[in-house]
């Protein structure tokens, strides 16, 4: 494993991989903020608040400090709590896992935005190519999201604390015995904790490291059929691990390859918006006017997002009834607020939900929005009216444009932070990489 990782000494980042990872830490920042209001955030927020600490990084939203690793516990929870978390595929890993961390790091470190960006990029490199050589692992019940993102999260802090090759190594071979993650917890605030899990274990890997912490060098390829590597357990075939190590750190990077999404809402729910969208320009009607909405989509988005009765906010965001119900009451209107307590009891939402069917398509694909999507709206009049689509806004190549993220950003974080504080938040992030020190981005999200 040594003679492949190396440490980026001077990466050559091209104008549009540094320009769209902006993109992506300001979206991660809006729902980092945003976060810190939900019920999960509240909950880690006191659990961290209890254990003190040294003050070294910022809790957004709340205007407190505490140590590096507890504020990337809790930032990193925050950000996924919302569903807003970005992904790239087929590897099913999000840049809200690693982005929390490392602005953590930073901030301690008072590291420049350049190379904080660097950080992000090399984060995400990481566990992108692990997931892409690990997808029999996620069929096996792993969630890659928190799996690949400790291991991401380890290198990209190991960068921002400049380890050398040894320590650099040992940071990942250090995070192959913490990094956890089960698709099982998807629908519970255990999903988002994982998130955060992952950064704090990350930052943990690489800070030993640099103490001199050492690790199995064979972690990622195993010793002996006694003692399986990472990715022998992660489900790569035996004699394939080295797709993972062939391919690390070599463009075109996976950070352009991330989805960045609209909604607060899992990432198989986005398509469901768009389709509706289609049914209304084909026949306008009245919500009253129908009858049964019928989702027509394959076999694994059916089984992680089937809730027809939701009680809380994390299954809500994974209910195609409940986004169903939303996009024949709101249109695109969904915010945060759409998964709160309130909208889930609303008596409207409840009965369109009640009218929602399912049917599997077998034929479909399950690989990660590689399936269409389709809705079916049956009218009281018998009149029914179908569309489909195959993909969603926000997935390259339809990239989000630079205003469409901002316009995310002051949805996820308008509550919680004044107009003014947002506008400096906006213009630090578009100036990023001529920042000296990123510790001021980090003070700009922690003050209500």
């Amino acid at each position: 494993m040594s003679e492949a990782i190396r440490t980026w000494a001077d990466p050559d980042l091209d104008d549009s991989a540094l320009a769209y990872t902006k993109l992506l830490l300001l979206s991660c920042l809006g729902a980092m903020i945003g976060g810190s209001r939900l019920e999960a955030g509240q909950i880690i927020a006191r659990h961290a608040k209890r254990q003190g600490g040294k003050p070294d990084a910022t809790v957004a939203g709340r205007g407190e400090r505490t140590t590096v690793e507890t504020a990337a516990l809790v930032n990193g929870t925050f950000a996924h709590a919302t569903e807003y978390e970005d992904d790239s595929f087929p590897e099913g890993v999000s840049t809200y896992t690693i982005i929390p961390p490392l602005l953590a790091v930073a901030e301690q470190r008072r590291t420049s935005g350049r190379r904080l960006l660097e950080a992000i990029v090399l984060g995400h490199e990481i566990q992108g190519r692990l997931g892409m050589v690990s997808l029999a692992g996620f069929e096996r019940g792993f969630q890659l999201l928190p799996l690949m993102g400790t291991i991401g999260t380890a290198g990209g802090a190991a960068y921002l604390l400049q380890l050398e090759r040894r320590d650099f190594t040992n940071a990942l071979c250090i995070s192959t015995a913490q990094a956890a993650g089960l698709r099982i917890q998807s629908r519970s605030m255990t999903h988002f904790l994982e998130s955060g899990n992952a950064a704090r274990a990350g930052i943990l890997s690489a800070a030993l490291a640099a103490e001199g912490f050492d690790a199995e060098p064979r972690s990622f390829e195993g010793r002996d059929v006694w003692r399986a590597g990472f990715l022998s357990l992660a489900g790569v075939p035996e004699g394939q691990e080295s797709g993972f190590l062939s391919t690390f750190l070599r463009e075109p990077y996976r950070v352009l390859e991330v989805s960045i999404k609209e909604r607060p809402m899992c990432m198989f729910l986005q398509p469901l918006v768009p389709v509706m969208d289609l049914i209304r320009e084909s026949e306008p009607f009245d919500v009253s006017d129908v009858d049964t909405a019928t989702v027509y989509a394959s076999t694994a988005f059916i089984g992680g997002c089937d809730v027809p009765r939701p009680v809380s906010h994390s299954q809500a965001a994974f209910s195609i009834q409940h986004v169903v119900a939303l996009t024949l009451l709101q249109g695109r209107d969904i915010t945060l607020a759409s998964f709160a307590k309130s909208a889930i009891d609303d008596p409207a939402i409840s009965a369109l939900r009640d009218k929602v069917r399912i049917e599997r398509k077998d034929d479909w694909t399950n690989a990660y929005m590689q399936s269409p999507t389709g809705i079916s709206v049956r009218l009281k009049s018998g009149r029914v009216i179908t569309a489909e689509v195959n993909d969603v806004h926000g997935m390259p190549p339809r990239y989000m444009s630079r205003d469409e993220v901002v316009q995310k950003f002051y949805r996820a974080a308008g509550d919680v932070l004044s107009p003014e504080r947002l506008a400096d938040i906006v213009s630090t992030v578009d100036g990023l990489e001529k920042l000296d020190d990123a510790s001021v981005l980090a003070h700009l999200i922690g003050t209500p």
